[in-house]
């Protein structure tokens, strides 16, 4: 039977993980997250060890008994036991969520547009220029650190990821080459409540802007495109969370440039209010360079709203591959916010989500990523 070690953060999706992976016959699992306190995880098989402790020396005595080592969301933590305990290259799959990409410090891109990156500028505080050293004394001194954390990148072998692009940015970003082992993390069942979204559909005209208050939405951006584009339609702006004073900054300039037709959303909204303000969306605009929000926006799909994305995002990317009917960033006009969605598109939308996001889908994807051949022919 195949020993596999499966590393998760303390997330909301961590026990719809543990459940699937535990579905699977043919492998005995040891699920470990490297944190102290127990904030999102219920399950009781996850054992919670902090790097360095003798604890977590104990448990990792023997790293060789494992056959597979899968890292979800990859960071200074899993970077450290990657390189202390010099995991085999071939045992190694990375499972790239996209933060783990997007925000580590290695990854030089922007992931903002020009409005967003000039308040970003004017209000970040000055990085240490004695940080370098300090990560590497912390390296000497067997504690945790970017060092190491930047290493182990060139140690793993394999990504676990539907996004190919995100891949791609990964290789760019290590100059290294990966093998890609196709998964999806969840089911269109987890990413959204199918039933309660079957019994709704969009009708309204509204426009949603962003999912978020985090920075990488680039709401001064976009507002200031809408604005341009001579946009009259009500704006809905969910900002139950992120920087207070970036959100601050979004509802200003929101209101300067749309008056009360600008509708931040600052509360969390219990489940069904927020299934009821998305039928009055007719439109939803994202100005997310880099993947974030995928369940959003699937739900937004499925309920028949009208996504523009831009190009270079990786989910405009790979679900226009698979057939999806989304929209650039390009498109984007008072003339293309002029239509919703008809009803065939709106089938198709939907039912290319029930094809490509299944439990039956999500399920061959756990046994290609747990039970599958570590080789190409996957």
């Amino acid at each position: 039977m195949r020993k596999v070690l499966v590393i998760l953060p303390d997330s909301p999706y961590a026990d719809w993980i543990i459940h699937k992976v535990q579905l699977l016959n043919g492998n005995q699992c040891d699920f470990v997250c490297f944190s102290v306190e127990r904030n999102h995880i219920k399950s009781s098989v996850c054992k919670f060890l902090l790097s360095g402790s003798s604890e977590y020396l104990e448990f990792f005595n023997d790293t060789n008994k494992y056959d597979r080592v899968v890292i979800h969301y990859h960071n200074q933590e899993t970077g450290y036991f990657v390189e202390k305990f010099k995991i085999a290259s071939e045992k190694l799959v990375w499972i790239l969520w996209s933060g783990d990409l997007y925000n580590s410090k290695f990854y030089t891109k922007s992931l903002y547009f020009k409005m967003n990156l000039a308040w970003i500028e004017a209000n970040s505080d000055k990085i240490k220029s004695n940080s370098r050293f300090k990560e590497r004394l912390k390296s000497k001194l067997g504690k945790v650190n970017s060092y190491d954390y930047k290493k182990s990148f060139q140690r793993i072998k394999y990504i676990g990821t539907g996004f190919l692009k995100d891949v791609e940015e990964a290789e760019n970003t290590f100059r290294k080459s990966y093998d890609i082992i196709p998964h999806t993390i969840l089911s269109v069942n987890e990413l959204f409540e199918v039933k309660s979204f079957s019994t709704i559909q969009s009708k309204g005209e509204k426009l949603l802007l962003g999912h978020s208050g985090a920075l990488e939405n680039n709401h001064l951006d976009a507002i200031e495109f809408l604005q341009e584009s001579g946009v009259t339609h009500d704006i809905l702006c969910p900002l139950s969370y992120g920087n207070e004073t970036y959100i601050q900054a979004v509802i200003s300039a929101g209101r300067d440039a749309f008056g009360e037709k600008f509708q931040p959303r600052t509360a969390f909204l219990p489940k069904f209010e927020y299934y009821n303000m998305l039928t009055e969306v007719g439109f939803a605009v994202f100005f997310l360079k880099v993947q974030q929000a995928f369940g959003n926006i699937l739900g937004l799909l499925f309920l028949g709203v009208k996504i523009f994305l831009p190009k270079e995002n990786s989910i405009y990317v790979n679900l226009s591959d698979k057939g999806f009917l989304l929209f650039s960033l390009e498109d984007l006009s008072n003339n293309s916010l002029g239509n919703i969605l008809n009803e065939q598109d709106r089938l198709v939308n939907r039912n290319l989500i029930l094809k490509f996001f299944s439990e039956d889908k999500i399920a061959e994807s756990y046994e290609r990523m747990y039970l599958g051949s570590m080789s190409k022919d996957k």
